[in-house]
């Protein structure tokens, strides 16, 4: 077997060199990335508008652009961040009158520029609007308060005029009689047998003679029409007067009364002519210490002429209100319907809190409030909460009373007597306890009401405050509650306390009222010039909230305004088409009742 023969060895030489593999040629040359500037915003335009300022710019030509507006103090910032927006404006208000810088800047994939910046100061027509109709409701409050309290001065000084003379008989408090040509008003209810001499029953306020003569012209308006001409050097004065009152009362019950006064008045002094006309009617009824309604319509009527200027005004008011208040319960806060101010703990050994509506709903009476406090563990002593101190006369007689629910503890009432220092002068307990017995619920009936006997202030006594107790039993997890707590001046001989009525607190604010104001003024200058001006607001307070419109013509430029939630326009034909106004947002609604356009702010 031959062996293989290797070309090395038959001299064919050494094996040829590897061949370098030619590199290809190119013309790849590396480069670093830079990213495009971001360009700053131009033609930035701060544009005053309603109630705020709106801003606009111009596009930059690039994709996905989110612009950055931040607001600051000054050109130099600090600035804030406010808004980012895929749009070339934004509107911008914060409910003042101020100056704010604006930067706007641009910011792609992440990357901001440069900012513009801008100075704007707020417009704001509406609060301006807002605020000059809240002023005028208030000066047509004001002077309706003042007519009123002047019909009610007119119809005070009616009941000294025709003060009935005295007789031996019983008179409540407060009437006024006439007697041996005196006044004498009855500091307390007067028993049959006292004298008129009794200075403990009876106050002298004056001489009637003199008091008559004093108010003599206005006595006799109060039957006719009066009419007064007096020259006083170069001023010629004519006074006429008409001043009528009726007035009706279920003594301790009810009352009504209406009052009417009219005066005109005409004045020439040298060269100054004026002339006064004056209406005002006030008619109130009330259901002594539940609720009154009253209304005051005032109407006046001026021209006045000085030198070659004449000024005419005409100014209509009237005022209607209705509310609730002066109840027979004394004690403020008496089912802490908004809140618990007023009480605190005096004793709290339980060291709880006090809370409104505590325990949720299942244990609060249905349409009011409670207060109480729980403890989760089987409490010993007392807790004891104390309500602002009221005025009490001495000699009075007094009661106390609130509905209580128990669980698992001993609920208690007192009512406590203060002199003028705040020194006690002494207490009265309720008759029973609620040991457990009534739990408290939606239902009153599921409450029990404790009550003080009928209780003469002490000697000395100034104020009073209820105190509410609750003491532990040994059971574990106790809660109580108070509803519905009231204190009243009682006869003697009561027995059980009244039904339920409003504290004081709280009472005061709930009303409603409405003023209307009319109000045109006519000027006529030397030169011939005439103004105009006409005005009138009406307004709807409930409770300090208040709405309303007004209305003024210059006699260039008439303008309504509108201060209201919600504005509706409703279309006379059956359905549902409308269109509101609500808040600065617009809404329409198509006649089957599908809106069909929301526009605004929140839009």
């Amino acid at each position: 077997m031959s062996r293989p023969v290797l070309l090395i060895e038959i001299g064919a030489g050494p094996l040829p060199a590897v061949t370098p593999v030619t590199r290809p040629s190119g013309s790849w040359v590396p480069v670093v990335y830079k990213a495009p500037v971001v360009e700053t915003p131009t033609g930035v335009t701060p544009t005053p508008v309603t109630d705020g300022v709106l801003l606009q710019w111009s596009p930059i030509a690039a994709a996905d652009v989110v612009y950055i507006i931040d607001r600051g103090p000054t050109a130099e910032g600090p600035w804030v961040e406010i808004a980012r927006t895929a749009a070339t404006r934004y509107l911008y208000s914060d409910g003042t009158n101020a100056v704010w810088f604006f930067r706007i800047r641009a910011s792609i994939n992440g990357r901001a520029g440069g900012g513009n910046v801008v100075r704007a100061q707020l417009d704001m027509t509406t609060e301006k609007i807002r605020q000059e109709f809240l002023q005028a409701t208030q000066r047509d409050q004001d002077l309706a308060k003042q007519l009123q309290q002047q019909a009610q001065d007119l119809a005070n000084l009616q009941a000294l005029v025709e003060a009935p003379e005295w007789v031996d008989q019983a008179w409540p408090a407060g009437s006024i009689v006439k007697h041996d040509g005196g006044l004498y008003v009855a500091k307390q209810d007067v028993p049959v047998g006292t004298a008129i001499t009794d200075t403990a029953y009876w106050s002298s306020i004056g001489q009637y003679a003199s008091l008559a003569e004093a108010v003599g012209a206005i006595g006799v308006a109060m039957q006719q029409v009066t009419t007064d001409v007096q020259q006083v050097e170069q001023e010629l004065q004519i006074l006429a007067q008409d001043v009528r009152g009726v007035q009706s009362s279920l003594s301790g019950k009810a009352d009504a009364s209406a009052v009417q006064a009219m005066n005109t008045r005409l004045t020439q002094a040298e060269n100054n002519i004026s002339s006064l006309s004056q209406l005002i009617s006030a008619v109130q009824s009330t259901l002594a210490g539940k609720a009154d309604a009253s209304a005051v319509q005032a109407l006046q009527t001026q021209v006045t002429q000085i030198g070659n200027e004449v000024t005419s005004n005409s100014t209509a008011i009237t005022s209607v209100r209705s509310q609730i208040g002066g109840s027979g319960n004394l004690l403020p806060n008496a089912t802490f319907e908004g809140d618990v101010s007023g009480w605190s703990f005096v004793i709290n050994q339980w060291n709880v809190s006090l809370t409104r509506n505590v325990a949720g709903p299942d244990w609060i009476p249905a349409g009011g409030s409670q207060a109480g406090w729980y403890g989760g563990f089987s409490p010993s002593g007392i807790s004891v909460i104390s309500s602002a101190a009221f005025p009490v006369e001495a000699g009075k007689l007094y009661m106390a009373s609130v509905y209580t629910g128990a669980h698992r503890c001993q609920a208690n009432l007192s009512l406590v007597f203060m002199d003028a220092s705040g020194k006690g002068v002494g207490e009265v307990y309720a008759t029973d306890t609620n040991s457990d017995q009534a739990l408290g619920g939606r239902a009153l009936s599921a409450w029990k009401r404790l009550y003080t006997p009928a209780y003469e202030a002490p000697a000395g006594a100034a104020s009073a405050s209820v105190q509410l107790f609750s003491s532990g039993m040994g059971g574990v997890d106790p809660y109580v509650f108070f509803t519905q707590a009231m204190v009243e001046m009682v006869p003697a001989g009561k027995t059980m306390p009244s039904p339920w009525s409003p504290g004081s607190q709280g009472v005061d604010s709930k009303y409603a009222a409405a003023t209307q104001s009319m109000s045109t003024r006519l000027t006529t200058a030397e030169n011939g010039v005439a103004s105009y001006f006409a005005s009138w607001n009406l307004s709807l307070d409930v409770n300090g909230r208040i709405v309303g419109i007004r209305s003024i013509n210059n006699g260039t430029t008439g303008t309504i305004d509108f201060v209201f939630d919600k504005v509706r326009f409703l279309s006379p034909s059956a359905g549902g088409a409308r269109a509101e106004l609500v808040n600065g947002n617009y809404f329409v609604w198509a006649p089957n009742g599908v809106r069909v356009v929301a526009l605004g702010w929140s839009f």
